[in-house]
Formats: structure tokens, C-alpha cells, sequence
């Protein structure tokens, strides 16, 4: 008999590990699961006393910002949560309009890249210009309230500060939507760059009470913002987006955040010089500090290409063998 039971629980576990493989914590591979999810069934009787929906939004989060890199094709998670978020959030798209309130209150999607999707036939123009089309109407900013009576807010959904999840770590910023909260939208405080240890993040997570957003003032209207937050929006947010206009104001791109700059070697031959302008050029390009479709952009996309390939006599540009490198 005990030895039946342990084949149960075996089972049990691999049931599990085989459940939330397919929704919480999907990867890319399809078939596979990651064996560190293993660790939370140990124990099945406490398996159950996990906060299951914390580590769903670290996986989450931690697939979101792979899948905002510009090298990322292809977006792993639990992709039907995001779907309901998405629902929840954006009930109707309307069509564009072109009155002057809709030029400074939307978002943009020009960024979109569907060079991919246009080869399986699918265009992005109509989802660019869907999302072009929203408005402080469209989005429902407080999508839980109706559910309040049924699951009343608690506290630590207004955590701030690291979340884990094994050995994988997020940074939880919900002073960025306290919309959601029912609360007036101000500007965020810049974000902390301070690596904790695991136990200090376990340890904050179990005094949350001590780490939980501020309040601030109670929203009159749904989507409300404090009356410098939108100057701030499109000042940090929209030189990254949308291409300038004649006649516009100068904005200003974000700096760039000194840790994760990775100095490339000095160049020590003649592909070497090559190969780290290429890099140079290709990290400047990455942090979206000059927009699409500039002149500047454009000079700097030719330069990279030349820096790939060389430059010919006669100005066109020759493929250059490059070497193998191990990652």
C-alpha cells in the first residue's frame, strides 16, 4: 500500500508540474517544462499556501521584457491571462478620429515591425491603426470594481518592490498604474536599481505592509492624472514613438542606464574596427534614442551596413565574411 501511495503522489506531481507547464509558467519550447518548478510540489500539502498568482505575474513580467527586445520574435507566458487583461482594459476600439484632443491623448504604434506577418499574409495596418485610435474613453481604468463585491481588494496587491519566483526576479512598479486603484495618476519616482539578495526579497514580500504603495487622492473621474503627468508622458515616453513634425517641441529621450552597457572590446584588426562600430552603432540603435525614419536614423543604418559588409571603390557595399563566435 505505501508503496501504491508513492506512485500517487509521483503521479501527482507529474500531473502538476505537467498543468502549470501548460498555462502559469508556458515557454517556447512547446514540449518541455522547466524542472525548478518541481521545488513548490515537494510538499503537496503545502503546495497549496504558494501565492500561485505572484509567480504567474513573474513569469509574466519576465517574458514581457524578453519579448520587448528588439532581437525577440516570438512571446512565451500565460499568454490567456494577458488576452483577459487585455479585454478587461480595452473593451471597444473605435476607428481613428483627427480632432486635436485625440493628437495628444493617444497611444502610438508605429514602432510595429510586421515585415513577418505580411509574409503569412496578415497586415498590421489595421492594429496599428485600432490602437492609434484609443482614447482616455476607450480604456476602462478601474476593470476589477464591478468584482469588488466578490473579491475584496487586499492590501498586498499594492505591493512595490522585487518579486521572485525561484531564482527568477521582477521589479513590481504599481505607482505606474494606480489608476487602477481608483487613485489620481502622478508622475513615478525613478526606478531602483538596487540588486537585493533572495532572502531580503522573501523577506519584504513577508513584511509586506511595510513596502506597500502610498495613497494618494481619490480619482473624481475614471483614467484621472495630476496636471503635470501628461507633459511628463509624452516627454519621456513619446520621442521613443512617434516621429517628429514640423514645428514640434524638442523632447528628449530617457539616458540610458550605465549597467547595462556592455563596453565591447578594443578593436585589434581591421574586422575587429569593423565589428565593434557595427556593435556601437547597433546599441544606439537599440535604445530607440533616434527615431525611425529620420535622416539621422537612416545615416546611421547605412553606416551599420557598411560597417557589416565594407565599403567597395565605387561606393556599393560588399559582403564580408564574418567569424563564428560561441555564445
Amino acid at each position: 500500500m505505501r508503496c501504491q501511495a508513492r506512485l500517487w503522489i509521483e503521479a501527482a506531481r507529474a500531473y502538476l508540474l505537467h498543468l502549470v507547464g501548460c498555462t502559469l509558467f508556458a515557454n517556447k519550447s512547446a514540449t518541455y517544462v522547466h524542472v525548478v518548478h518541481l521545488d513548490a510540489f515537494c510538499d503537496l500539502g503545502q503546495s497549496g499556501g504558494y501565492a500561485w498568482g505572484v509567480a504567474a505575474l513573474v513569469h509574466m513580467y519576465d517574458q514581457l521584457d524578453e519579448a520587448s527586445r528588439t532581437t525577440t520574435r516570438q512571446i512565451a507566458g500565460y499568454l490567456t491571462l494577458l488576452q483577459c487583461w487585455i479585454y478587461e482594459h480595452f473593451p471597444s476600439v473605435h476607428q481613428c478620429v483627427t480632432d486635436d484632443t485625440y493628437q495628444e491623448t493617444s497611444p502610438r504604434a508605429s514602432r510595429w515591425l510586421t515585415s513577418k506577418a505580411h509574409m503569412k499574409g496578415i497586415t498590421g495596418a489595421p492594429y496599428k491603426a485600432r490602437c492609434d485610435a484609443l482614447t482616455v474613453t476607450d480604456v476602462s481604468w478601474l476593470p476589477y470594481t464591478e468584482h469588488r463585491g466578490v473579491r475584496a481588494f487586499e492590501l498586498i496587491s499594492s505591493f512595490q518592490g522585487q518579486l521572485r519566483w525561484g531564482p527568477m526576479v521582477v521589479t513590481a512598479r504599481p505607482e505606474r498604474v494606480v489608476r487602477q486603484f481608483g487613485y489620481i495618476q502622478s508622475i513615478p519616482p525613478p526606478p531602483v536599481s538596487a540588486r537585493l539578495s533572495h532572502d531580503d526579497i522573501d523577506d519584504r514580500w513577508m513584511h509586506f505592509v511595510e513596502h506597500v504603495l502610498p495613497v494618494g487622492e481619490l480619482c473624481l473621474m475614471p483614467g484621472q492624472v495630476s496636471t503635470d503627468y501628461m507633459e511628463w508622458f509624452f516627454r519621456i515616453s513619446h520621442p521613443l514613438m512617434i516621429p517628429t513634425q514640423a514645428g514640434d517641441q524638442p523632447r528628449y529621450a530617457p539616458a540610458a542606464d550605465p549597467e547595462e552597457y556592455i563596453q565591447p572590446p578594443s578593436p585589434q584588426d581591421d574586422y575587429d574596427g569593423y565589428e565593434a562600430i557595427a556593435q556601437r552603432l547597433e546599441h544606439v540603435l537599440n535604445l530607440r534614442m533616434v527615431i525611425a525614419g529620420t535622416e539621422l536614423y537612416d545615416i546611421m543604418q547605412d553606416c551599420l551596413t557598411i560597417a557589416r559588409g565594407g565599403a567597395s571603390a565605387d561606393g556599393s557595399v560588399r559582403a564580408r565574411q564574418r567569424r563564428r563566435t560561441e555564445h
